[in-house]
């Protein structure tokens, strides 16, 4: 009598990485850069595989902040983290990030009474508040059966508290860390070429690599790379060894499960075409109390300066997957100068900037008007006998 066959074994269905997301524009797992308006400047998030580029302003950091803000949305969702810098200590930028809104302190009842506090309708009670991003990718997920990347404890773009900072990490943070310290070896040796090797390194022994067998669980990790002042005077200038790099960091990127963020040191004066030509994505901070290149009536306006930090220039959006950019912003036509950023203790926000009805263009229309009338009839219509026609003054419909 034969023996039996063995039993079949299921095989282990992949699942997405914690943390990350299905773009329902070209189906792309997206990773979140930890500022929700940047997500949607994006696309939805980072997809992996592909490099970030911002352009620091001179002596305020805010693109520095804005990896800070992405290394801790990946700590958030325990993903590793590597950080390569020259000017400064690797494991400090670690330490400085924003710590998670609500870490670490419970939750203070309101010590006023029921007349006082703050009630809503029954009908609004149980819908979601505003800011919670749905899970645009979930449906997607089903289709490709693949279990829920993120969980119920951390949101897929978190809210953190910049008056808080992460500090000293735990054993199992310290372990998900890869920190580099540049130009510490022969002066001889080139940070690019020690960058890409610590990259090539951290990728395959950690198992990055697209072709790297899968965990017993099923579910990769991820890794999430941030160089720190790139391109700076620490770096050096030997040729053209920072487009090199570009190409050889991306053509690692995209055979891998991994994102980068790179933030370019503003002491760089070199060509910015071929750069952002390198790159996946390429944007540039511009604050205004430091700003070089904006005019006075905008640096100097109490409007503009009293709402926001600066202004945020979009230089290259990638096409991945598709004819055209996944953002909603730039199908809209925000880019170049039409969008500001400003920082608040719990929120750090891209969006579009104008000024406002008073400071707008109104006079010099009412001047033209004035002109074609002939003198001593400014500020009156014709009187022409139609509905609304007053005579004597403007009427505003």
């Amino acid at each position: 009598m034969p023996a039996p066959a063995p039993a079949a074994t299921a095989p282990v269905r992949p699942s997405l990485p914690a943390g990350t997301r299905l773009s329902a524009h070209n189906g792309q797992v997206l990773v979140s850069t930890g500022i929700a308006s940047l997500d949607d400047l994006l696309g939805g998030g980072q997809p992996l595989g592909t490099v970030l580029v911002l352009d620091e302003d001179i002596g305020t950091g805010y693109a520095t902040l804005a990896m800070q803000y992405s290394l801790a949305q990946a700590l958030s969702h325990g993903h590793h983290v590597m950080v390569a810098s020259a000017d400064d200590d690797p494991a400090a930028l670690v330490a400085g990030c924003p710590q998670p809104a609500g870490a670490g302190s419970a939750a203070q009842p309101s010590d006023k009474g029921g007349d006082e506090a703050m009630k809503i309708a029954w009908r609004y009670q149980h819908l979601p508040k505003f800011g919670d991003a749905p899970d645009a990718g979930r449906s997607l997920r089903k289709a490709m059966g693949g279990r829920a990347a993120t969980s119920a404890a951390t949101a897929y773009c978190g809210v953190f508290d910049l008056t808080k900072r992460m500090g000293a990490m735990s054993a199992e943070d310290e372990e998900r860390v890869h920190a580099m310290r540049l130009g510490e070896g022969d002066e001889d040796e080139d940070p690019f070429e020690a960058a890409y090797a610590a990259v090539y390194r951290t990728l395959s022994n950690g198992g990055f690599f697209a072709s790297a067998p899968p965990p017993p669980s099923g579910q990769r990790s991820v890794l999430r790379i941030a160089i720190h002042a790139m391109c700076s005077p620490l770096w050096g200038q030997r040729g053209h060894n920072h487009h090199r790099f570009l190409i050889r960091l991306k053509a690692l990127l995209r055979h891998a499960y991994a994102s980068a963020i790179i933030t370019i040191s503003s002491a760089w004066r070199g060509p910015r075409a071929l750069l952002d030509a390198h790159a996946d994505f390429s944007l540039a901070f511009d604050a205004f109390a430091s700003s070089a290149t904006l005019p006075a009536s905008i640096r100097t306006n109490p409007y503009l300066t009293r709402e926001y930090a600066g202004l945020v220039a979009v230089r290259k959006l990638a096409r991945v997957n598709a004819l055209v950019p996944a953002s909603v912003k730039v199908a809209a036509g925000m880019v170049g100068q039409s969008l500001a950023f400003h920082v608040r203790r719990k929120r750090f926000a891209i969006e579009a900037w104008h000024l406002p009805p008073e400071l707008g263009g109104d006079q010099d229309d009412e001047d033209g008007r004035s002109k074609e009338q002939g003198p001593g009839k400014k500020g009156t219509r014709a009187a022409a006998g139609g509905c609304g026609t007053v005579s004597g003054r403007n009427v505003d419909f």
